[in-house]
């Protein structure tokens, strides 16, 4: 039977209604999901990093900011630099190659936090003190007394650092501070001193009068120096924070002569130069003063003034085995000893550039002893002191 004309209009307005109903539903669905045609909100967040560097010395170059382990980005002294684009949450960011006389005053690395739509900020502040850049420490015999002088790498600019005897000096890793051998300030020894780059706040730090302390090694980060001890005719290595806090006796060889200590670039092993066995020769031992090893092998001559190149790989050192003393370098492990000075007199107490691209060293073969530079294989031997005055114990400083 065929529908009346009121059943096909009742289906009809249930049809529609039903219709409305699915339609509704639907638009409700939409909006509990963030839809119903509004745009959708950012997902991602900015970091804005910003540097403020305080002091003297700070590096030309800048700094590399490295977020989450990535690839390292170029930033300024004193500049900022944004990261766009980040996912929401925690992001470690990272300030990197700053100069060893500088230092960052908060945590870094450190976490910063990124907000959907917002631009999260933090700010390194950097405060670096007056450094001997790429400068050249050495003794020098002039107005009748040794004092620790200071000059560029070519050997201009010499100046006087402090108004203090000297024997040896060592300049700090970061090159705020210079270790020397001096008379002890309260007593009749010899002690270890320190300065400042500027020639300040000249302090004894050893006050030992019944020794007498020498050659001042700076470790790599350095928190700690090492150096020789002579008392009651022993000399002995050891070491000690660098405000001459927590002393320690590395080695014990009563009646033999431990000296020259140098660190390697890494802190953990000293190279020095011992008679234990007879005559002079170069050994490593752990920086605790364990599992000392006999690195030279030249029975009768003197080995001494061990220097560790910036890569670890060498050891330059002086040796007479083929008549005077000459510069020499070997492997770390004391193979491959290759003869790099040719002089007719002395040439002795090696020092690397930070680079490991040049050594300079105490040679008098135009009649007294000078500071000399040559390249790490020899070649280009300058004489860059040429005065009539001697000049010996050269310590370049590891900043560039």
């Amino acid at each position: 039977m065929r529908p009346t004309a009121h059943a096909r209009h009742l289906s009809t307005l249930l049809g529609a209604a039903t219709l409305r109903s699915t339609l509704l539903a639907g638009t409700l669905g939409l909006l509990a999901c963030g839809g119903g045609g509004g745009a959708t909100g950012p997902a991602t967040g900015s970091l804005t990093v910003t540097t403020s560097t305080t002091g003297q010395d700070p590096d030309p170059d800048g700094y590399t900011l490295t977020l989450d382990g990535g690839q390292a980005t170029p930033i300024g002294t004193s500049d900022t630099h944004t990261f766009p684009g980040l996912s929401t949450g925690s992001h470690e960011i990272e300030l990197a190659d700053v100069r060893a006389n500088c230092g960052v005053g908060a945590d870094d690395p450190r976490s910063v936090s990124v907000d959907a739509g917002a631009t999260a900020s933090t700010t390194f502040d950097v405060t670096c003190k007056q450094a001997l850049i790429g400068q050249i420490a050495f003794v020098a015999l002039r107005q009748f007394t040794p004092q620790v002088y200071v000059m560029n790498a070519d050997g201009s600019d010499q100046v006087s650092l402090v108004n203090w005897p000297a024997q040896e000096a060592a300049i700090s890793p970061g090159g705020t501070r210079v270790a020397f051998s001096g008379p002890s300030a309260t007593a009749g020894g010899l002690d270890i001193h320190l300065v400042n780059a500027d020639g300040s706040s000249r302090v004894d730090i050893t006050s030992d009068s019944a020794g007498q302390d020498d050659h001042p090694a700076w470790s790599p980060d350095g928190s700690r120096i090492a150096y020789d001890r002579y008392r009651n005719g022993d000399t002995e290595i050891y070491v000690m924070n660098a405000d001459g806090s927590d002393t320690a006796n590395l080695t014990n060889d009563p009646g033999a002569e431990d000296r020259e200590p140098t660190w390697s670039p890494d802190g953990s092993q000293i190279a020095f130069s011992t008679n234990r066995d007879g005559n002079f020769e170069i050994y490593v031992m752990n920086a605790d003063g364990s599992n000392p090893v006999r690195l030279t092998h030249e029975s009768g001559a003197v080995d001494s003034h061990p220097a560790w190149s910036p890569d670890g790989t060498k050891i330059a050192f002086a040796t007479d085995r083929d008549g005077n003393l000459e510069v020499y370098v070997m492997d770390a492990d004391g193979s491959n000893p290759v003869r790099l000075t040719h002089g007719t007199g002395t040439e002795t107490e090696p020092t690397w550039s930070p680079d490991g691209s040049q050594i300079a060293f105490t040679g008098d073969r135009n009649g007294v002893a000078d500071i000399w530079v040559m390249d790490a294989d020899g070649s280009n031997q300058v004489d860059v002191t040429m005065t009539p005055t001697i000049e010996g114990s050269a310590s370049w400083s590891p900043v560039q």
